[in-house]
């Protein structure tokens, strides 16, 4: 291959972590990665124990993306991901590569056994609303995005199915937040 070949226009690198850096990796996407034009979007967990949240893990598909992460300590009976307590804040800040991200948080978040919080994530870029990645692997009460400064959980069918959204396509997701 010689430095003048254009066949290779991107590359990719990645670190990795011990797998003792954290308690719980609380997700519920896998590994196939979709997309929507959403820029808020949010994960709600359920707490495994007591224990502090130290880092949130998020996917862009473009370079140059801005984001904002907000964590949440959700009242009993929550009905969007922001109906509770705002306990931790990442101000907006510029992602610059296109990828796989884990942002440590400023401050840790405790969280109690069986308490739900939920993690938001609002991303802004060159192209607005952004691409946010999914996974098909839906559970209910799980991912919500923000349209017209309402929250709307992901549990809509297939296009053409009563719920449908077509200005945002969303579908039954769930929302590489972790």
């Amino acid at each position: 291959m010689s430095y003048y070949d254009k066949s290779i226009d991107s590359v990719c690198g990645y670190m990795a972590t011990s797998t003792d850096t954290y308690d719980n990796n609380y997700q519920y996407d896998g590994v196939v990665c979709g997309g929507y034009h959403v820029a808020k979007t949010a994960n709600v967990f359920t707490a495994k124990g007591e224990e502090n949240l130290t880092a949130v893990s998020f996917y862009t598909t473009e370079a140059d993306e801005n984001y904002e992460i907000e964590i949440y300590n959700l009242k009993d009976g929550f009905e969007s991901p922001v109906d509770g307590e705002c306990v931790s804040v990442k101000p907006l800040t510029k992602q610059q590569y296109a990828g796989y991200h884990t942002v440590t948080l400023d401050t840790p978040v405790s969280i109690t056994e069986g308490e739900h919080f939920s993690v938001v994530l609002t991303l802004s870029g060159i192209k607005n609303p952004v691409t946010l990645c999914d996974d098909y692997c839906y559970a209910p009460n799980t991912s919500y995005y923000c349209i017209n400064n309402s929250w709307v959980e992901c549990k809509q069918g297939e296009e053409g199915e009563e719920g449908y959204d077509e200005e945002s396509n969303c579908i039954r997701v769930n929302f590489c937040i972790k």
